[in-house]
């Protein structure tokens, strides 16, 4: 899990990249008239900015309710310790969790 955790901090920066050129790969047609009727194109928006502002939400809780003092040295993961506040306490990575919400 280790080597895992490392290849993923080295390369964060790329992968986010690829998963943003997945956004262009056509996908089935899930939002249509006949099914959801005249209005049929303010589900998708809705949906995707509920989505987006609780991603951003996410990443600014993180960041307002604890002070975070991390970054990379070396090219290996550094911290001066482990945070254990904020949301932090729920969840072990929950800036990803916002990004991912933000690019989902």
């Amino acid at each position: 899990m280790i080597q895992l955790g490392n290849f993923f901090f080295r390369c964060r920066n790329i992968i986010f990249i690829f998963l943003y050129l997945l956004l262009f790969v056509p996908s089935a047609e899930l939002f249509g008239a006949e099914r959801w009727g005249d209005k049929y194109f303010l589900y998708p928006i809705v949906l995707g900015l509920l989505i987006t502002v609780s991603g951003q939400l996410i990443r600014g809780g993180t960041i307002g309710l604890a002070y975070i003092i991390r970054g990379g040295q070396n090219r290996q993961v550094y911290a001066d310790g482990l945070v254990t506040t904020g949301i932090f306490n729920h969840v072990r990575n929950p800036l990803y969790i916002g990004n991912i919400l933000m690019l989902w």
